[in-house]
């Protein structure tokens, strides 16, 4: 059954049945506590015969103190530099994000630009057919370059909506 106990910072603590009678730090303060020894069972009373134990045989039978202290502080505290690596592990993980975060923001821009230029130059070159459809038959050359323009409205178009695509896909990868 788990022990409960209060430390003076407030912070309520469920510990394990295994640290009765030992020193915990708390986790919020950082403060020493001494975990209560936990209730024996009840059991029942000895026949008359047997011979109470002395309290000699009691004291053996107790675990020494300084073992569980260094077990208790191998589990409960860091060293400096473990926390060092774990402070660097973080501000290079938020880097990588942010990192990450701006390549997107890029091609997301990107890819706008690409499509919004890649439409009006399909739509110039639209209207430029229209308008002067009947000047291309008298002189071919006016029609090659507003075909020309036509096409590379039209791929940057495409290259615009992969674009936009590639961002897309890569939120869902994220997620």
């Amino acid at each position: 059954m788990p022990i409960s106990l209060r430390c003076s910072c407030g912070k309520m603590l469920t510990l394990r049945d295994e640290l009765a009678g030992r020193r915990i730090k708390c986790p919020a303060c950082g403060g020493v506590l001494a975990v209560p020894a936990s209730e024996p069972e009840e059991v029942e009373p000895s026949s008359p015969e047997e011979p109470e134990a002395d309290e000699s045989d009691d004291v053996e039978d107790r675990p020494k103190k300084k073992s569980q202290k260094s077990k208790t502080k191998g589990r409960l505290a860091l060293t400096k530099e473990e926390l060092a690596v774990i402070k660097k592990e973080k501000k290079e993980k938020a880097f990588k994000r942010e990192k990450e975060r701006r390549e997107m923001i890029r091609r997301l821009f990107a890819g706008l630009a690409y499509f919004v230029l890649g439409l009006v130059a399909t739509i110039g070159s639209i209207y430029a057919l229209i308008t002067f459809w009947q000047a291309m038959l008298v002189q071919p050359e006016y029609g090659v370059g507003i075909v020309f323009g036509l096409v590379v409205g039209l791929a940057a178009v495409v290259k615009g909506v992969l674009g936009l695509m590639s961002v897309r896909f890569s939120r869902q990868e994220e997620d």
